[in-house]
């Protein structure tokens, strides 16, 4: 009270002081400076009055200006008051208490309840009390549950209570969407319950307050659960990790503590090949979006597959500060593509797979433009190899065969194929000017050199292999054509004394 005080009464005697020697000096020159005969004394005193009239009036306005700024200062130090006492709250509970006994006494009610609706069923839950019997609330929660989403409205709830005059429901509103109730209780009875702006101040920091502590709540479970369950990393301009989630930590094997701070580097398969990083950088540097299959070494050596969505972050003027990386571990899922793919036994493309990688390849040679070599091979005399030597031995040959033919043909664009038995199948493109018969050539003497021991075959003292080489130079062939003629070529190696390449260019045996 004393601050009030301090500003009201000087303001007004100084008001009542000017006002007052204004109209004495006024009246007393008036007087003197305008002759006697020229003024009656009737219309000096109609002017006094004139003069008083407005010098009342013009009191009043600085009287009301200065009860109305009082009344705004006031306002302000409540709120102010509430606000800091609201900014030592921890935790939504407190936040809810601290709001309804701060409003209750305001308001000076008896009791309150505050209740919020759920983002989950939309329906109102009780989330803080003030002086008030808990065990009364069940019934009340039952009321606010009729209320439901976005057809809350202020005028709604307050005619809902209307009834009960010694109740009154103030609606939490947030964009236009009423996100909470504060039901207010009072002894006496009362008509009518006006709120000011101050409390409708209060109101709007409650409600402000309340949407943002259960955004955040909502915001530290999600992020929880992507913390366990997302393999999530996050790095800055110069690819240096920032940030990596505990999911991404449990599937790598390695501590925070290793990873940030450092590249993915650490993580990197040393088969692929640094063009597809290439491609990476210049992608996400550019703004963009880069996505990619890729296999990752784990702190134990082992190899684990992940798709990974690498998105660029910009700061406010578009500038791009770091980069988000989100990986969905796909190991099974490769796992299981290999093994549709894979032969069992010599771990080397199957014969499904060969189906749908030959048409995929005659295609490419047309668009490209180049020669794609396919070789048909058979292992030499392999009846009789099982015969004398035994189907377990047998099937160590065919490991070892399959392992020579992978090791021959190295390069990316080459595929070798178990296409049944002991029978295999190569693909591959011919470089500018390379002798068409070199690799399959190279193949055929690194199965002898292998000096596996074949005391039935023809052709040598070891286990050797057949080849019929067909070189498809973009003519108008389906794929069983091509076949056919690579098995055609096939028999008459064999045919020709086995251990050797036959090649349809020269239509002669090329060995």
């Amino acid at each position: 009270m004393g601050y009030t005080k301090n500003i009201k009464i000087p303001l007004a005697n100084l008001v009542n002081i000017s006002g007052f020697i204004a109209l004495i000096s006024f009246c007393v020159i008036f007087y003197q400076i305008i002759p006697k005969s020229e003024i009656t004394l009737y219309t000096f005193i109609f002017m006094v009055m004139i003069i008083f009239y407005f010098t009342r009036y013009f009191e009043k306005k600085v009287n009301k200006y200065e009860q109305q700024t009082i009344l705004e200062i006031k306002d302000l130090k409540i709120v102010n008051k509430f606000y800091n006492i609201l900014q030592s709250t921890k935790g939504i509970k407190d936040i809810s208490n601290v709001s309804l006994e701060f409003l209750s006494k305001e308001l000076d009610a008896t009791c309150a309840t505050l209740y919020i609706s759920n983002h989950k069923n939309m329906k109102f839950q009780l989330l803080g009390v003030y002086n008030l019997n808990i065990n009364t609330t069940p019934k009340i929660i039952d009321i606010y549950s009729g209320i439901k989403g976005e057809a809350f409205s202020s005028q709604k709830i307050k005619n809902y209570f209307s009834k009960d005059v010694n109740s009154f429901a103030i609606p939490l509103i947030d964009k236009y969407k009423t996100v909470g109730v504060i039901d207010v209780k009072f002894f006496n009875n009362i008509d009518k319950l006006q709120i000011n702006e101050q409390q409708n101040t209060i109101l709007k920091i409650i409600t402000t307050t309340l949407v943002k502590e259960l955004e955040d709540e909502r915001n530290k479970k999600y992020f929880k659960l992507i913390d366990k369950n997302v393999l999530l990393s996050s790095t800055n301009t110069e690819g240096e990790i920032t940030f990596v989630s505990d999911a991404f930590c449990k599937a790598t094997g390695y501590d925070k503590k290793v990873l940030i701070g450092n590249t993915h580097q650490i993580l990197r398969d040393s088969t692929i090949k640094n063009d597809v990083f290439k491609d990476m950088w210049k992608t996400i540097k550019n703004g963009k979006v880069w996505q990619k299959e890729l296999p990752n070494i784990k702190k134990d050596g082992s190899i684990y597959w992940a798709k990974t969505t690498i998105t660029p972050e910009f700061d406010f003027y578009g500038n791009i500060i770091g980069y988000d990386a989100i990986r969905e571990d796909i190991t099974d899922k490769k796992l299981i593509e290999k093994i549709s793919i894979t032969d069992a036994l010599t771990s080397l493309y199957n014969r499904r797979y060969f189906d749908k990688t030959f048409k995929k390849q005659i295609s490419l040679a047309k668009r490209i433009k180049k020669s794609l070599a396919f070789a048909i091979l058979d292992i030499d005399h392999f009846k009789q190899y099982n015969d004398t030597y035994g189907h377990q031995a047998g099937d160590q040959t065919l490991k070892k065969v399959a392992n020579s033919l992978s090791d021959t043909l190295k390069r990316d664009s080459d595929f070798v194929f178990r296409l049944g038995g002991e029978e295999f199948g190569i693909l591959y493109f011919l470089e500018d000017n390379e002798d068409s018969s070199l690799i399959a050539n190279r193949v055929i003497k690194n199965i002898e050199n292998l000096k596996l021991e074949h005391i039935n075959n023809s052709a040598s003292s070891y286990v050797t292999i057949s080849c019929g080489l067909y070189i498809y130079k973009g003519e108008n062939e389906d794929c069983e054509l091509i076949y056919k003629k690579a098995d055609d070529l096939l028999y008459k190696a064999k045919q020709n004394g086995r251990n050797q390449v036959y090649l349809n260019i020269e239509d002669k045996n090329d060995k």
